[in-house]
């Protein structure tokens, strides 16, 4: 789910049995909120970003891209395998 404000994720959270992956000092905040540890996954999934040619990118879009780069850099650096490869045709922006 992606949402414009951290408010509106909240309010959802709150009235469903979804759950959500926000910062830590978030949940924090809150009382009636719980912050769960994640721990690395036993299995490996391949995942792939997506999008339409020259869509419109939120800010919050832009920064997971900028984020899956960076892990994907991390992880061909100590797995020797090529990740990065094809993350590299995203644009960061629409300029």
């Amino acid at each position: 789910m992606e949402a414009n404000s951290i408010g509106a994720v909240l309010t959802v959270i709150r009235g469903t049995p979804l759950a959500t992956l926000l910062p830590a000092a978030i949940a924090g905040q809150y009382d009636d909120l719980v912050a769960i540890e994640l721990k690395p996954a036993l299995l490996q999934r391949t995942a792939c970003l997506l999008q339409r040619q020259g869509a419109w990118q939120s800010a919050a879009a832009r920064e997971f891209i900028a984020l899956a780069r960076e892990i994907a850099v991390t992880l061909e650096q100590e797995n020797g395998q090529a990740l990065y490869e094809d993350l590299r045709h995203l644009p960061t922006s629409l300029d």
